[in-house]
């Protein structure tokens, strides 16, 4: 697979009314692509590129009941789908579109070395868009978010938002790291037979916590 023409997609599964979110990320870790969107939009994304690695989110965070099992049956959908469109599992050799599962907060945890606040909050979105941005991912630098802030704006309840990517895009961005990781540096990458998801990449340094 041709690296410097690979796009490097992550794609994070949610209960929301637009169910998936998906980043983009080429081979020089430029962000090419965020959005929401529905399972067709989500694969008239990836069909349109000529050679592709995408990571899915492996859902081990995802709620219990019947919200688990809504997002499990989209994942599956969705794995379906692309092997439908003739990616392939990773690694498979010269296959010019691929996939793979992931854990996002495995991702993450591995690039922090400790636990991260909660992605919902905004020191949590700060401290995983941080995380990206020094490793390379060409994205929003987190710290202009706090040159935007000033007295009167807090007064105000005026914060910049705007800078800080979605809970959702984050980790859709921290999978299709882990897929340009895969590819660029397999040996920071290993891979994890789970009994329940199936074959996870994962990054390297694994925790029981994953």
């Amino acid at each position: 697979m041709p690296f410097t023409d690979t796009l490097f997609v992550g794609i994070d599964i949610s209960s929301s009314r637009k169910p998936f979110a998906y980043a983009a990320l080429d081979g020089g870790l430029n962000l090419v692509a965020h959005s929401d969107g529905g399972l067709d939009e989500t694969l008239a994304f990836l069909v349109g590129q000529p050679s592709a690695a995408a990571a899915v989110n492996a859902l081990s965070e995802a709620g219990r009941g019947t919200a688990r099992e809504k997002k499990k049956e989209m994942g599956l959908t969705l794995a379906r789908k692309l092997e439908t469109m003739g990616f392939q599992q990773y690694p498979a050799e010269n296959a010019p579109h691929q996939f793979m599962k992931t854990r996002p907060a495995a991702v993450y945890s591995a690039l922090a070395g400790c636990a991260l606040l909660p992605k919902s909050s905004v020191e949590g979105k700060l401290q995983r868009q941080l995380l990206l941005y020094e490793v390379g991912a060409r994205i929003k630098d987190p710290m202009d978010f706090f040159e935007e802030i000033t007295r009167y704006k807090i007064l105000k309840g005026q914060w910049p938002l705007d800078l800080l990517y979605p809970p959702g895009h984050l980790d859709a961005l921290a999978a299709a790291y882990l897929a340009w990781l895969a590819f660029h540096k397999p040996e920071k990458v290993f891979i994890h037979d789970d009994p329940r998801e199936g074959i996870i990449a994962l990054p390297e340094t694994p925790k029981e916590k994953y």
